[in-house]
């Protein structure tokens, strides 16, 4: 099943770049007389898109810079000239599709990971297995690297 949603979002686009602003943050280190986060406006590529929901939101920002101790995800600091800039509509088309994919459970680790190389350690781990902590998700990759994963059924 797919589910399809459309957002229609606003955003400034830079004319002379043919790009539409990203966005970065920077602490703004604990200083008490600001937020905790800087958010600037920039032409870096990227996924960083800064698009908000109001097309007069776009249009302040285009306009008005947000200093730098005030700045925030919605009125960024913003070291561009209004003229550069144009706000610009976007729609965002979000596609789902469920995928059927599995992790090992934690005797799956253990049996690909450690029945054949070190038995007494899997032995150990199997008889005391409600105590251990799961496995990490660095340990996971290394089985999907080394193609250990997913198992492949017997006589398949």
């Amino acid at each position: 099943m797919v589910t399809k949603e459309i957002m229609n979002k606003f955003g400034l686009y830079h004319k002379r770049e043919n790009i539409i602003l990203n966005y970065r943050t920077s602490p703004n280190r604990n200083a008490d007389f600001c937020g905790t986060t800087q958010y600037l406006l920039c032409k870096s590529g990227g996924i960083d898109l800064w698009l908000v929901d109001d097309a007069y939101n776009a249009a302040y920002v285009r306009k008005y810079s947000t200093p730098w101790y005030n700045a925030c995800y919605e009125t960024p600091t913003s070291y561009f000239e209004a003229e550069e800039l144009e706000v610009v509509a976007v729609e965002v088309k979000i596609n789902t599709t469920p995928i059927d994919i599995k992790v090992p459970t934690m005797s799956e680790y253990l049996e690909i990971k450690y029945k054949e190389t070190e038995r007494p350690h899997y032995d150990y781990c199997m008889k005391n297995i409600k105590g251990l902590s799961p496995y990490n998700l660095y340990e996971f990759f290394d089985l999907l690297r080394d193609n250990k994963w997913p198992v492949k059924e017997k006589g398949k």
